[in-house]
This record gives C-alpha cells, sequence and structure tokens, in this order.
C-alpha cells in the first residue's frame, strides 16, 4: 500500500538540478546542486573562474533572446525557473563608478571583455 501511494503522487522530481552556465568567454560550466539557492550557483561559478569581487555580477534567466531575469540570490533556484531548465549566463550585472574601485585585474578583465563585447554587437 506504501508503494501505491507513492505512485498515486506521480514520479518524483530528481534531487540534483543539472546546472549550466554560459561563461563570458562562451564556454559552459556545469554543475550538480541540491535544494540550493541563488547565491550558492554563484558562489561555484566564480570560485571556478577564481573570481573574488563577487557583487559586480550574477546569474541571468533569458525568457527570450531579448528577455533576461536576473537570479536572486536568497531564493531557491528551483522557485525561480520554470521548466526544470536550469541553463544561465554568467553576467556583469554592474559596473562601479570608478574602475579603480575594483582590486582585482581579474575583474576588472572580466568588465571590460563583457564591454568590449557589448560594443562590437552594437
Amino acid at each position: 500500500t506504501e508503494n501505491k501511494a507513492e505512485e498515486a503522487k506521480g514520479p518524483k522530481r530528481p534531487k540534483a538540478m543539472q546546472c549550466k552556465v554560459t561563461l563570458l568567454d562562451d564556454t559552459l560550466f556545469e554543475c550538480e546542486l541540491d535544494h540550493a539557492k541563488g547565491q550558492e550557483l554563484l558562489t561555484k561559478v566564480c570560485d571556478h573562474v577564481n573570481l573574488l569581487e563577487k557583487d559586480y555580477f550574477g546569474l541571468a534567466i533569458w525568457e527570450t533572446p531579448t528577455s533576461k531575469t536576473w537570479l536572486e540570490s536568497i531564493k531557491e533556484i528551483r522557485k525561480q525557473v520554470s521548466g526544470g531548465v536550469y541553463e544561465f549566463t554568467f553576467n556583469v550585472k554592474f559596473y562601479p563608478p570608478d574602475p579603480a574601485q575594483l582590486t582585482e585585474d581579474l575583474t576588472r578583465y572580466m568588465q571590460m571583455y563583457n564591454f568590449n563585447f557589448f560594443v562590437e554587437v552594437i
């Protein structure tokens, strides 16, 4: 009877989320997370690229080719993503008014890499 009760609930969702993040250089970072909030995924991505100044960056969910939503750091990822496809892009969220405020060369490089990409597109 216990098995029948479980079957009546429908198929269980896999516990782990297979997350895919497209980085600034178009490479793909993949990881698996359980019941994580947005901050945990952003931390994993920043650790992967050795980025210390995380506040300037974020993860975006592209709802359409021209419409993106930022993944909120304090909310569970599952509650922010529809369709169960966990694909994000790592983007510069904002630029400091004075680039001299940035302490890490890597942060400056990533900010300029992203800026140059958008200048070329426009």
